[in-house]
């Protein structure tokens, strides 16, 4: 499911992102009303510098002039819960070996800029103090009530695609008790910012408090959105995808969508490898017992337990490249018949190399147990043959002696009649 709608909004976004680029209009920075009014409703390229405005966060006394944006970041010392692994080889209570995963875990302080809740550890005796249940002071942004380039207005979507922060000096400290920080001590940070300390030790300690502050400066920027009623707006695609892109500096339509593709290109790919990984992971997990069972086999345990997992993990991999592959070429047959009928042929190659390996291993088998019979009837002809032969050697010695015995007699009776 997870790369079928992969591929799905990978087909859309590319679609939208080839129809944005054939309907834009590129317009200039100074426009007169009459002009402004044909552009209404249409996608627009836009290039131009923000008006910006003096910010200030009152709390703290921090100002900046010509921005677009001030933003409050705030971060406390707090203990973190680490989660370690490892596996051993150990024999049960039956003689057979396996392998047992442990589970250990670490404490460290790190600053962090969310709650962490120590009573959630699986050791809290471990981090003390515990962490505070909330932060004394919290972050916040500050935004003009417009920003506009030349004669529009950009979208919040518009203003939170920027993302050239400026670090901020915090010049002065404020009042502790005004602030609701009254059991905190205010220091000024070596970066500017300001510390806000629990104790007098000069290292961090447990609920300390950081705050940072950093702006958004007036910028050149390039804008594809749509016009309406002198704002700047997303654009909805016959596709379905809605198109508002910002971009810092002069940059032209066609290098905005061209980034805009590789981005969706990159992001794609991304989730195709992680997709197939899961398939792979999911593989194993089915064909797991089987090494498990190989491991049973009494003196050959070891080995063949071995052989298998290796053969399941291959067999795994090839099953998932093939059903990843196989449910993406599904999804882009109908937008992408060319690379559809590409990645089809890379998913029918696994599967043919195992049907081939198949084949060959059938044939092998067959021959290993036509040669068998070859080999049993040639025993039993050998062993007709000699028997055979031991009876013919059987009946001559038997002739032999009754010729020996007929030739005693016949001198007896020559003697006799000599005799008389």
């Amino acid at each position: 499911a997870g790369l079928w709608y992969n591929e799905g909004m990978a087909v859309q976004t590319a679609t939208s992102l080839e129809e944005g680029l054939d309907k834009i209009v590129l317009v200039k920075d100074r426009l007169s009303a009459s002009e402004m009014k044909q552009l209404d409703g249409k996608l627009i390229h836009l290039i131009g510098k923000q008006k910006g405005s003096e910010l200030s966060d009152k709390d703290f006394n921090v100002k900046a002039s010509d921005s677009v944006g001030l933003r409050r970041d705030v971060q406390m010392y707090q203990w973190k819960e680490t989660e370690h692994t490892r596996e051993a080889e150990e024999w049960d209570h039956r003689g057979h070996k396996q392998v047992v995963t442990y589970k250990e875990y670490s404490y460290r302080p790190k600053w962090s800029s969310t709650l962490i809740d120590s009573r959630d550890f699986h050791q809290p005796d471990r981090a003390y103090p515990p962490n505070p249940d909330r932060f004394p002071v919290e972050a916040v942004t500050h935004r003009p009530p417009r920003v506009e380039v030349g004669l529009y207005t950009l979208s919040k979507g518009l203003m939170e695609q920027m993302d050239n922060w400026e670090e901020v000096e915090a010049r002065a400290l404020p009042n502790a008790r005004a602030i609701g920080m009254g059991n905190y001590q205010l220091q000024q940070g070596q970066r500017g910012e300001i510390v806000a300390k629990t104790g007098q030790r000069a290292q961090p300690e447990i609920g300390d408090v950081r705050i940072r502050f950093k702006h958004l400066p007036a910028s050149v920027v390039s804008v594809i959105a749509e016009v309406r009623q002198g704002k700047l707006l997303p654009h909805q695609t016959a596709a379905g995808d809605q198109l508002e892109m910002l971009s810092l500096g002069s940059i032209s339509a066609k290098q905005m969508f061209e980034d805009a593709q590789a981005a969706n290109t990159a992001r794609t790919w991304a989730l195709r490898f992680a997709g197939v990984f899961v398939l792979f992971c999911a593989f194993s997990c089915v064909l797991s017992p089987l090494s498990a069972i190989a491991y049973q086999i009494p003196l050959m345990g070891g080995l063949a337990g071995g052989l298998v997992g290796a053969g399941a993990m291959c067999a795994s991999l090839l099953l998932a490249v093939s059903v990843g592959s196989l449910v993406m070429s599904v999804s882009w047959f109908w937008y992408r018949p060319l690379l559809s009928v590409a990645l089809l042929v890379g998913a029918a190659i696994p599967l043919i190399y195992l049907s081939r390996q198949q084949q060959q291993q059938q044939q092998q088998q067959q021959r290993q147990e036509g040669q068998g019979m070859f080999h049993e009837l040639m025993q039993e002809q050998e062993q007709e043959q000699e028997q055979e032969q031991e009876q013919e050697q059987e009946q001559e010695q038997e002739q032999e002696q009754e010729g020996l015995a007929y030739g005693h007699l016949g001198k007896e009776e020559e003697e006799q009649a000599t005799t008389e």
